[in-house]
């Protein structure tokens, strides 16, 4: 074999080795903020485009859980509760209180804060810090 071909082969053999594309066998860290006061890890983050996003209700979690957006600019939520428990959707700042029954789905239309983020959460289970979410200025 020539020297190009034998150090290629070798170069081959070692990147196969290393496991290219797979995992190096270390966890992902988990990525969390603090909202209302407790840890609430992300669960998938959205800055949506269109004026509207659907978001997946279960019974431990909001996903996504952190929507980011433009300042005074209206969004139309769609809830998809795909969990056995009644849900809720919960904008104190914008006094709405919204359950969704198992299976059910539930377009809501909020606004986006002028400045900062505020908090939503599902009344029925946001003490455990599972369901919890947030609304914020988009960052430029």
């Amino acid at each position: 074999m020539k020297r190009p071909t034998i150090l290629l082969l070798a170069l081959a053999l070692g990147l196969s080795a290393c496991g290219s594309g797979g995992s190096s066998g270390k966890k992902k860290a988990k990525e969390e903020l603090k909202i209302l006061g407790k840890t609430v890890e992300v669960r998938g983050r959205a800055k949506p485009t269109t004026g509207k996003l659907s978001i997946e209700l279960d019974d431990s979690y909001f996903k996504p859980n952190v929507i980011a957006g433009s300042a005074g600019k209206k969004l139309a939520i769609t809830f998809e509760n795909e969990g056995k428990a009644t849900h809720n959707f919960s904008l104190a700042a914008q006094k709405i209180d919204k359950d969704v029954k198992p299976g059910a789905t539930l377009t809501i239309t909020v606004t986006f804060p002028a400045k900062d983020r505020i908090a939503f959460f599902c009344k029925y289970h946001k003490d455990s810090a599972a369901m919890i979410g947030v609304l914020r200025v988009a960052k430029a």
